[in-house]
């Protein structure tokens, strides 16, 4: 074979190769019916197990299958595009179309902070009639203007729990331990209430630092305990629900804006389906998350009233903080929660 026609088949072999990656790498292609494909890549910092992620995979059930093909999702679980805040402003750039993330949005508009406040609801029934109908628009409205981020479907974290390797049988055992805490400010001020240290970092890198004894303790709903597999490296549990911790799922707005009507149809459709399996899944996998932390060895207390009515009591001053800080809408969610709950 002479030169000549060898170069020419090596090239012809490249140019293959180069059509068959683009077909694979993510980015807009053709339908099977010739037509575009336009990719949606959503990310969260959950397990395959957990589910917000089991919410995703409804997400994309439903979108691909009402639009046609012409729309194709792909979800990103467990901090595989970076951390939450990371591929929150991938989000907001663009390059990722959709994220689940708790109240660090608050860095776009602060007033958000207040979606988690100590002891604001205190059961599912006020928690999903307060972050899924028109009370929490008191502080999600106008986000898109101060993001460019839709806020597309509110979900659930859970209730949260104190976890430790002490225990916390009365609120005076909080004193002198290390609490992890997110890195948004709301988290600090409610642990120090408690007269515990808060020290900020994020959830990739907690389990090392609870298993190296860098901090005592954290707070998270179960069934992130049991999906990050914490009951390994922690002996104790404070049934508190302390804080309810929504999840919003938001969306790139020139992503969404230039979708064709059919195609905002499909993702709408999408985030309401996968919003209503996502609190479905979170009322009923908490009881069984719990009981998963109990089969591992975990002590699990439950407070009575008086103890409740302390954590309470002192947690206080945060409401103050937020009010303070963070006046306007945040005096108006809580006001309308309040009047939801007859107070």
């Amino acid at each position: 074979m002479s030169k000549k026609i060898l170069a020419i088949l090596l090239t012809l072999a490249m140019v293959f190769s180069m059509a068959a990656c683009s077909s694979n790498d993510g980015g807009d292609g053709e339908g099977g019916d010739g037509g575009k494909v336009t990719t949606i890549k959503a990310a969260h910092w959950f397990a395959e197990d957990h589910p917000q992620h089991k919410a995703f995979l409804k997400f994309k059930e439903v979108v691909e299958e009402k639009s046609g093909g012409s729309l194709k999702v792909e979800i990103y679980p467990n901090s595989q595009l970076g951390s939450e805040d990371t591929y929150i402003d991938s989000v907001k750039q663009g390059t990722v179309q959709v994220g689940a993330t708790g109240t660090m949005i608050a860095k776009y508009a602060q007033h958000i902070y207040a979606a988690e406040t100590p002891f604001l609801v205190t059961n599912w029934q006020e928690a999903q009639d307060v972050y899924t109908g028109d009370i929490i628009n008191n502080i999600t409205d106008g986000f898109v203007d101060e993001s460019g981020m839709y806020i597309k479907a509110v979900t659930v974290n859970g209730f949260r729990q104190f976890s430790s390797n002490k225990t916390m049988n009365e609120i005076s055992e909080f004193k002198g331990q290390r609490i992890r805490v997110p890195n948004v400010p709301n988290y600090v001020q409610m642990v120090e209430a408690l007269g515990a240290t808060a020290i900020a970092m994020s959830l990739t890198e907690l389990f090392t630092a609870l298993e190296q004894d860098a901090v005592d303790g954290q707070d998270n709903p179960f069934p992130t305990d049991v999906t990050s597999s914490f009951y390994e490296v922690q002996k104790y549990a404070l049934q508190s629900n302390h804080m309810f911790s929504p999840m919003f799922w938001v969306m790139n707005q020139s992503f969404y804006d230039g979708l064709t009507d059919e195609e905002k149809a499909a993702v709408d459709a999408g985030f309401a389906e996968a919003n209503a399996e996502n609190w479905t899944l979170s009322i009923a996998y908490n009881d069984e998350a719990k009981q998963t932390l109990l089969d591992n060895g975990m002590e699990i207390t439950e407070p009575d009233d008086a103890y409740v009515a302390e954590l309470q009591k002192a947690m206080e001053p945060v409401y103050d903080w937020y009010i303070e800080n963070f006046a306007g809408n945040t005096e108006a969610f809580f006001k309308a929660v309040w009047a939801y709950q007859g107070k």
